[in-house]
């Protein structure tokens, strides 16, 4: 049997510090403790650790134009989860966010950050998470780059134009059985536009890796979500993602010289909310795809997630127990959620998923992985506390 046992906790506050000068403090602290037997579908592997993180910042109006964020944070895992996820115990204290925000920058609706600063694009398909840190495994993770954000707001429309960097070196597992460390550049371009009734968003997006693996990709990424007014309890989303550019893997193996990347990914919802109606039920289906590398060509046709990060159950980190043991990377998933709000306060979860691969990882062995149920709890007792 494979299970796994997690909860969740985590505060946020916000205290002003200084009306004179405008400045607020926030933070947060977030637990997570997990048993995880078998992760790998062995008889022999198992990871038991907790984990810890604790936020202190202050962000602050310099002048009418120009605000300043700092936040610190001081993590810690401990347990034995080397077979999960390689760390044992870790430590670290940073500084993830020291920003300045500059607005009315050539034009009122220009505002321009300088720093290290969290970054996401969309859903989080594609851009959550700069940097997956040892000592935050999972929604404690770190979520920064360094570097410049230049964004245009205008009513609906809005165009965000970047060159960040990676804190430092993070782990890729592309390679089979080895992982590789390396920092990356990322550079894009991000136009959007959200209405009432849609939205929809355009990217382009170049990772520039350092690593062994030179994973450098070109991502062209469509997204779009429709609520129809005729149908107020339907809403439709999907993001399409083709990706070009270089890599050193092919078929799971490094290589000595640069291999074509010729990728797809996506995801497609369908997703009905009755909110008139006690406990607001809704059901969500979706489709999730992440391409994988065909061993008949001399290209590698797998999916590079870039920098995805945590956002909520099963996006993108696909499952409970296959989150941990698929890379998303020659994936077919199918998701089947029923969710209910019991109070303004809790939310219950049921996923079904279903977990096909692309092509064999083992041969003869066939392309179907697994099929897995997950019952969620989830209860926000106020605006500062989560446990899940």
């Amino acid at each position: 049997m494979n299970k796994r046992l997690w909860a969740v906790c985590m505060v946020v506050v916000s205290q002003p510090l200084n009306a004179a000068l405008d400045i607020e403090a926030f933070g947060g602290f977030t637990a997570n403790f997990i048993r995880h037997d078998k992760p790998f579908f062995s008889e022999t592997n198992s990871a038991s650790f907790k984990e810890q993180s604790l936020r202190l910042g202050a962000r602050g109006q310099l002048n009418k134009n120009i605000n300043a964020t700092v936040r610190a944070v001081f993590a810690a895992a401990g347990g034995n989860s080397i077979d999960l996820t390689g760390v044992s115990y870790e430590t670290e204290a940073l500084l993830d966010l020291w920003n300045v925000e500059v607005s009315n920058v050539f034009d009122k609706a220009f505002s321009l950050t300088l720093g290290q600063q969290e970054l996401s694009i969309g859903d989080g398909f594609l851009i959550w998470d700069g940097h997956s840190d040892k000592a935050a495994i999972w929604s404690g993770q770190i979520r920064s780059f360094l570097g410049a954000n230049l964004s245009y707001q205008q009513a609906l429309f809005g165009v965000d134009m970047f060159a960040v960097q990676t804190r430092e070196s993070f782990i890729q597992f592309d390679a089979l059985f080895t992982p590789y460390q390396g920092r990356s550049k990322l550079y894009g371009v991000n136009v959007h536009s959200e209405q009432e009734a849609a939205s929809w968003g355009t990217g382009l997006f170049y990772r520039d890796d350092d690593s062994a693996l030179e994973n450098d990709t070109l991502s062209l990424s469509l997204r779009a979500s429709y609520n129809p007014r005729a149908l107020k309890l339907l809403t439709l989303a999907g993001e399409l993602v083709k990706q070009t550019g270089k890599t050193r893997t092919v078929d799971g193996m490094l290589t000595n010289s640069d291999v074509d990347r010729d990728a797809l990914g996506g995801h497609l919802d369908i997703i009905l909310n009755w909110n008139d109606v006690n406990y607001a039920p809704y059901v969500k289906m979706s489709y999730i795809h992440y391409s994988g590398d065909n061993p008949t060509t001399a290209k590698n046709e797998a999916f590079d997630a870039l920098f995805y990060g945590w956002v909520d159950w099963s996006q993108w980190y696909v499952g409970s127990i296959n989150s941990w043991t698929l890379l998303p990377n020659n994936q077919q998933v199918r998701l089947l959620e029923f969710g209910i709000f019991p109070s303004y306060t809790t939310r219950v979860l049921i996923q079904l998923l279903d977990f096909d691969l692309q092509y064999e990882a083992v041969p003869l062995a066939g392309r179907q992985w697994s099929k897995e149920v997950d019952l969620i709890l989830d209860w926000y007792p106020s605006e500062t506390l989560f446990f899940g």
